[in-house]
């Protein structure tokens, strides 16, 4: 758990930039990757990568 409350904070924090939905997916890829065995930098700096103008491709 305390290496997902990080992601949690960022999560509850992200909506005053994007929708909800958006976030709550950000959210749930991160500790996706973190579950698969990436380091937490490495799994914020991927889902993040994925973004084009606050939309995944």
């Amino acid at each position: 758990m305390r290496t997902v409350i990080p992601f949690l904070n960022y999560g509850l924090q992200e909506p005053t930039f994007t929708s909800y939905s958006h976030a709550l997916s950000e959210v749930v890829a991160m500790t996706y990757l973190l579950g698969k065995g990436y380091d937490p930098q490495t799994a914020f700096k991927t889902v993040e990568s994925w973004e084009v103008n606050e939309k995944f491709y």
